[in-house]
């Protein structure tokens, strides 16, 4: 019989892990077979999951190694993209979304709906600065949500909205096929009822030694396979 805290930790892992996994399968289409748009589109979970989970956690702890992390692969990017398309990496975002965990935690749940507001306007401002902006605070407020039980029918209603508008945005940013925009439309409808229904993950096959060591390593994970697939392509 599993506590609690070990349930939320098998829960934890295996959704990150579960992004690591989509995020390499991404950043394999981004960067080697850049013709196959089936890698880009499952690759869209991986962002969200992330952010998710960071409000899931709760944390507001600062964290030095993905500062670290994150100004060197800015670094990094700024010499393969030349300065192109600059934006703070989604470290710098999780960072942000850290810290704002601490305002986020003195909110009242009651006003559940005026956060969102709040988070939406938000999202605008960042949304040109950071990767994944415009939906950072959206997803990882779902974290936070979810976990502080708020009743399903708004959660369903909120997870659901929120990964439309990132079907919607990331289908016209890619411009995936007809046939691309139903997978990835598929692929967000699973993930927003997942996300809701997270407590159900508890069973001990989810807690192997793979799911705990890649989400125990998931920073080193992100960082050293971007910067090994930039400098191969």
């Amino acid at each position: 019989m599993y506590s609690k805290a070990n349930n939320y930790l098998v829960r934890y892992d295996f959704f990150k892990f579960i992004a690591i996994f989509v995020m390499i399968l991404d950043h394999l289409g981004a960067y080697f077979f850049t013709d196959v748009e089936f890698l880009r589109v499952v690759g869209r979970l991986a962002a969200p999951l992330f952010l998710f989970l960071v409000g899931y956690s709760g944390s507001a702890r600062f964290s030095k190694e993905i500062l670290i992390y994150a100004i060197l692969l800015q670094i990094f990017h700024i010499y393969d993209s030349e300065w192109q398309d600059f934006r703070f990496n989604i470290l710098f975002m999780i960072l942000l979304l850290r810290y704002l965990n601490n305002f986020v935690k003195l909110a009242s749940f009651a006003n559940f709906w005026v956060i969102y507001i709040f988070a939406i306007f938000y999202s605008v401002l960042v949304g040109f600065i950071f990767e994944y902006g415009l939906f950072g605070l959206l997803f990882a407020l779902l974290g936070v949500f979810v976990k502080a039980n708020i009743p399903k029918a708004r959660l369903y209603l909120a997870s659901g909205a929120v990964c439309l508008l990132y079907a919607v945005y990331e289908a016209i940013l890619f411009e995936f096929s007809n046939e691309m925009i139903f997978l990835l439309l598929l692929l967000l409808s699973v993930l927003a009822i997942s996300i809701v229904n997270i407590s159900y993950f508890e069973k001990s096959c989810l807690q192997s030694r793979v799911i705990k060591l890649a989400a125990k390593y998931a920073l080193l994970i992100y960082f050293y396979h971007k910067i090994a697939f930039m400098a191969l392509t």
